[in-house]
């Protein structure tokens, strides 16, 4: 078998026309169509048989052969062959056959076609004006390419990979053909890759494509990431191989370190979400330390409802360049589209960015780069839909058409959402209030309480130097307590004491005068 050429058509000749083939019976006195052949009289314009149009742009030529008879009395005549390249709009002659002799069938001569193009047209008509018609059996197109091909449909592969723990599910698919072949195909996976034609039974196995005529036809084949793999990154090449010809699709892919690690060290948190109506959305972000906190290692990773990677990002917004958050302020990222009110809070301390979420899409505070990072906080989760949202303090789908506000009383984020959100009103870490609720925005109530009449903010709450006590209009003891209720520090204090001298833990903290007391938690870093 000659591997370089392809067989377009091959039409016995009589009989009906070929699928989206058009014959002109310019001259009425016969039929085209004479049972055992097909039959060109001559005229002006004589009979004419038009083609389908054929995708001929993967060759390299063309050739066209007939056989051919006389029909009829008068001179003999030839075979034209014309050909479009532009759908059968235009045509050019590209040759006629030796003539006929008679009644006996002989063979037409080639007829050689170039230019190719994907809409090729093919007309044949009888040459001359008068005389003998010309009759067609075995009219044959074949095509032909200098070399064997393999095609893929990309030239890479990337976004494989999974979270370290999980199972490897996300695979990506690719298209490979091959023409011209005298072998088949055989495609070969890297080390800690798995392959798959049928896109749910995969190995490492090399995956054979088996031709038919020296062709391939276009076929599916689906790649992933080996499961069980360490934290890491993957790339290497998949090389799709034949004779005499080979090509490779490059593949890369990730294992990810689990960004939801438990016990982190922790600074900012979210201290309110808002899902408002259009485009009134916004999370604010609150730095409960006592140092001012650059953005510039912090971003909003989020997923949009059901993500591709379990439990990992699909977008990272990065905050704008020189952000910062004081002690005890926030930073309200929200949609530029957002109401007055909301841009007013941005104007203040915040910026815009891509707040798209309509209640199903988790998003998160993470600290890291793109490729490494923790989630110090979030809204949701990275697991899969949740239909209309979250659930938060029994209230179901409250991240749809509600606002949250963190309370007072707590000290961090949390990257555990089931737990951040509770079942009810008293273990929820959330107050949700209806839609479009902005009364808080742009603050953050913190280990705020009323002591003796007073309003008394405590801050920052965890502290590593000077907690801040304000709200005070005279001075107070303040007393300090580990868990186990030993003192460890007593001063008099109107607006600051100093807990620099303590170990990290949970301590609390008693302050009175003659009009009253008060106990407080704090966390000391």
């Amino acid at each position: 078998m000659v591997y370089s050429q392809t067989e377009i058509f091959n039409v016995a000749g009589g009989g009906a026309l070929p699928a989206d083939w058009v014959g002109n019976n310019n001259v009425v006195t016969n039929d085209i169509d004479k049972s055992s052949y097909y039959l060109l009289e001559s005229g002006d314009p004589s009979d004419e048989l038009i083609t389908a149009t054929y995708d001929l742009s993967s060759y390299n030529s063309a050739e066209l052969t007939a056989r051919i008879a006389s029909y009829g009395s008068g001179d003999h005549n030839t075979l034209q062959v014309e050909v479009s390249t532009d759908g059968g709009n235009n045509f050019s002659v590209v040759g006629t056959s030796v003539p006929t002799t008679g009644s006996s069938y002989i063979d037409s001569g080639t007829f050689s076609i170039s230019n190719l193009s994907s809409t090729i047209v093919i007309k044949l008509t009888n040459s001359g004006i008068s005389g003998r018609g010309v009759r067609l059996q075995n009219i044959i197109l074949n095509a032909f390419t200098s070399d064997p091909s393999i095609t893929s449909s990309v030239s890479s592969v990337e976004g494989l990979g999974y979270v370290s723990g999980n199972s490897s599910l996300v695979s990506e698919s690719f298209n490979v053909s091959g023409l011209n072949l005298t072998e088949d195909i055989t495609i070969s996976i890297p080390q800690d890759f798995e392959a798959s034609l049928d896109g749910t039974t995969f190995s490492n196995d090399n995956i054979i494509l088996n031709g038919s005529s020296g062709s391939v036809s276009a076929t599916t084949v689906y790649v992933k990431l080996s499961s069980g793999l360490s934290t890491n990154t993957y790339t290497d090449n998949l090389v799709i191989s034949s004779s005499g010809v080979s090509t490779n699709v490059a593949i890369s892919a990730a294992v990810y370190a689990d960004p939801f690690v438990q016990n982190l060290s922790q600074d900012l948190f979210f201290s309110e979400y808002s899902e408002g109506s259009s485009n009134n959305k916004y999370l604010e972000i609150y730095n409960p330390t006592d140092q001012t906190v650059d953005l510039s290692t912090y971003a909003i990773a989020s997923v949009s409802n059901d993500p591709t990677i379990v439990g990992w990002h699909e977008f990272f917004n990065t905050f704008n360049t020189g952000a910062t958050i004081a002690p005890g302020e926030t930073y309200v990222w929200a949609n530029s589209g957002s109401d007055t009110t909301i841009l007013n809070a941005v104007a203040n301390s915040g910026e815009t960015g891509t707040a798209y979420f309509n209640g199903d899409d988790g998003y998160a505070l993470a600290k890291g780069t793109s490729e490494s990072y923790v989630i110090l906080d979030i809204i949701g989760d990275f697991n899969g839909d949740p239909g209309d949202g979250w659930s938060v303090a029994g209230v179901a789908d409250a991240t749809k058409d509600k606002t949250l506000v963190r309370k007072s009383s707590v000290t961090q984020g949390n990257n555990d959402f089931t737990a951040s959100a509770g079942t009810s009103t008293e273990d929820s870490e959330w107050i949700v209030y209806d839609q479009n609720t902005w009364t808080y925005i742009g603050t953050h109530t913190f280990s705020i309480f009323d002591f003796a009449d007073q309003i008394i903010k405590v801050y920052p709450n965890p502290v590593s130097s000077s907690l801040n006590i304000s709200g005070l209009n005279k001075t107070v003891q303040a007393s300090v307590y580990d868990m186990t209720g030993r003192l460890h520090m007593q001063k008099e204090v109107t607006n600051t004491l100093d807990v620099s001298s303590l170990k990290a833990g949970i301590y609390m903290v008693k302050i009175e005068n003659e009009s009253g007391s008060k106990v407080f938690n704090i966390l000391k870093n």
